[in-house]
């Protein structure tokens, strides 16, 4: 199975392999470590990722992300959006994906 249960801004479930938009940049549904999440190409853009907290939650939230190089889990969107019900405002399924079972580092391929 590579559904993880959670669901985009439009209601569809994200899947494992997925490849995703938030706030313009894409990435890759995957695992790093044990934790669901999105992988990106590059360095993600945390003062962008910052910013949006207010706009998507209306509360002035103290941006608590771990600043990962290149990953951001859904727990750290779940924290810092006051995500609830698994719904995912900020993430976009763009492209269904397939999943290759690989976890460390499988967007980059």
């Amino acid at each position: 199975m590579n559904h993880i249960d959670l669901r985009d801004c439009d209601g569809i479930q994200i899947q494992l392999g997925d490849t995703v938009d938030i706030y313009g940049f894409k990435g890759k549904v995957c695992i790093n470590h044990g934790a669901y999440g999105i992988g990106f190409n590059g360095i993600i853009p945390w003062d962008v990722f910052a910013s949006k907290i207010v706009e998507e939650t209306g509360c002035d939230n103290r941006p608590l992300f771990c600043q990962n190089d290149n990953f951001i889990s859904f727990w750290e969107l779940a924290w810092n959006y006051d995500c609830t019900e698994d719904v995912y405002n900020m993430v976009k399924v763009i492209k269904r994906g397939e999943w290759n079972g690989c976890s460390e580092f499988s967007w980059r391929n």
